[in-house]
């Protein structure tokens, strides 16, 4: 099986103007996101999508791989499915990876690569046992999972068994993508900002994988001094 990790990012930030130009040390947050993923021997090839010639010149520095999107994408899959199109759809899945974690270990990929191997669900997310602070942190995304499936996506704390911490990597069946990208945004997933919710809304089985792995993302210059 073939896999592609596609990273979105784009320039705009509302807790957090240019966050994914921020340079943790030496590097800037998407390179960072950038040079991790890379670190995959079981992906075909990693990109960059951004609508910002800024983070594409940044990526570049590094000699990394960048596709050019439009700017009005509504979330970061449909920016990834716009890349992919771009770039010739020749793969069993894509691979979202959310461009807000600098330093994702690249082994949560693998793994997931791994279980898709063997199980080839037509969504597939991650995530890790929910610390206490996280509960009512609305930063933190959580995840209510039940036989190996997402059950719910919530920023609030959800009140069961069995609730992890939200890991922003989503694969996508290459099949399933032209029904993904045509579904109308819900009413719930605007209120809370989680795409995931459109397609658990519209009845799209969300496959789970817990993670060995835990992952810090980045959402206000606050999270930097958890780094």
């Amino acid at each position: 099986m073939d896999f592609i990790g596609i990273i979105p990012a784009h320039k705009k930030s509302e807790r957090f103007p240019e966050k994914a130009l921020y340079k943790i040390n030496k590097y800037s947050i998407i390179q960072n996101v950038y040079m991790s993923v890379r670190k995959s021997k079981l992906l075909s090839n990693v990109y960059v999508a951004t609508d910002c010639l800024k983070i594409k010149k940044q990526i570049e520095e590094i000699k990394g791989k960048v596709i050019l999107t439009n700017r009005k994408h509504s979330n970061g899959s449909l920016r990834c499915f716009e890349a992919y199109e771009k770039k010739g759809r020749n793969h069993d899945y894509l691979i979202n990876i959310q461009g807000d974690q600098p330093f994702i270990n690249y082994k949560i990929i693998d793994e997931m690569i791994k279980f898709t191997e063997s199980n080839k669900p037509e969504i597939l997310t991650t995530g890790f046992p929910l610390l206490e602070k996280e509960k009512k942190d609305e930063n933190s995304v959580k995840t209510y999972v039940l036989n190996n499936t997402c059950i719910n996506f919530s920023r609030q704390n959800i009140c069961e068994e069995n609730v992890f911490k939200h890991i922003g990597i989503y694969f996508f069946k290459d099949e399933i993508i032209d029904e993904i990208k045509n579904l109308k945004q819900t009413k719930r997933e605007e209120k809370e900002k989680l795409e995931q919710l459109r397609w658990l809304q519209n009845n799209y089985k969300i496959h789970f994988k817990k993670s060995i792995y835990d992952v810090i993302s980045v959402n206000s210059k606050e999270d930097l001094l958890d780094l």
